[in-house]
């Protein structure tokens, strides 16, 4: 019994340890294009500071409350434009709240359940450098996260019942 217990709390130690939010701040200025790669889980979130008065830094799509550029292949794909949350996340719930924006003026992106959605991808553009920041953000589902989790507790059951035999 007393295994069993110590398996659910490393369960549940496991479960919380993956946590992979991220913040990004608006920079002063780009001096050169990079690519910041990012995994999400569901539940996990992405805060973005909003753009500061008279930032020569925008972000892209312009509306990313709104909509961000899928994934092509794990790259950032702006060929055919932004896509609307819910068509990048087909399987989330049609009244699920990608994007919120706080009290702080920032805005937060959610990963959400049953998503079936590969990632998202969106872009800080200096107008001044031209330079780009491309933050691509891939997406794992619940399913493959409970998955991993039962897996791994399975393991753990047979070392501590082989210990303990």
């Amino acid at each position: 019994m007393r295994v069993l217990g110590s398996i659910a709390l490393l369960a549940a130690l496991v479960g919380g340890a993956s946590a992979a939010s991220f913040q990004v701040s608006f920079p002063k200025s780009i001096d050169a294009d990079t690519v910041s790669k990012h995994k999400l889980e569901v539940g996990e979130t992405c805060t973005i500071e909003m753009l500061p008065q008279n930032s020569k830094v925008t972000v892209e799509p312009e509306q990313l409350e709104k909509e961000a550029f899928p994934l092509n292949n794990g790259s950032c794909d702006t060929a055919k434009g932004a896509k609307p949350w819910a068509e990048l996340f087909p399987g989330a719930d049609k009244n699920f709240a990608f994007a919120t924006t706080t009290s702080s003026s920032s805005l937060i992106l959610k990963v959400p359940p049953h998503g079936d959605g590969q990632g998202f991808c969106f872009i800080l553009r200096d107008t001044s450098t031209k330079h780009t920041t491309t933050y691509e953000v891939t997406t794992s589902g619940a399913g493959k996260t409970a998955v991993g989790v039962i897996t791994f507790i399975g393991f753990l059951s047979s070392v501590f019942a082989s210990m303990h035999s």
